[in-house]
């Protein structure tokens, strides 16, 4: 079954996503480098610097969710707890949250507009929450 999403409105199947792909893990390369003295000093830097690397692998993934809706939500809420619990660990890591623009724009381009500003909203809770908690 395909999905009319936003950036794709006949439903038809673009892989061609190396450079989204590129731009994702230089965030998340650029995230590590700049906050690796915040990673270090943390008592729990061995549980963070894994849970970026599960992040990143499972960017790996997000094209073969295409057209998979349920495995692309179990895709999202994966990455969502992902991010929230390395901000718990470490309140520090804050800027983990730009992360969330790179699901927002995976959510744009896989899911149906209603479905996508809904994950959209859904970040904005979660990064909102668990940086007040």
């Amino acid at each position: 079954m395909k999905y009319v999403t936003l950036f794709n409105p006949s439903g038809s199947s673009n892989h061609n996503f190396w450079l989204l792909n590129l731009a994702s893990y230089l965030t998340v390369l650029t995230i590590v480098v700049t906050t690796w003295g915040t990673i270090t000093a943390s008592p729990h830097a061995g549980l963070i610097l894994g849970l970026l690397v599960a992040f990143a692998i499972l960017l790996t993934f997000y094209p073969h969710t295409e057209n998979r809706l349920p495995w692309l939500h179990l895709y999202l809420a994966a990455q969502t707890s992902i991010l929230a619990l390395i901000v718990l660990l470490e309140p520090q890591m804050d800027i983990v949250a730009i992360l969330f623009f790179v699901l927002s724009a995976q959510t744009m381009l896989f899911l149906p507009l209603h479905l996508a500003l809904g994950w959209i909203g859904l970040f904005f809770v979660v990064t909102y929450t668990v940086k007040v908690w």
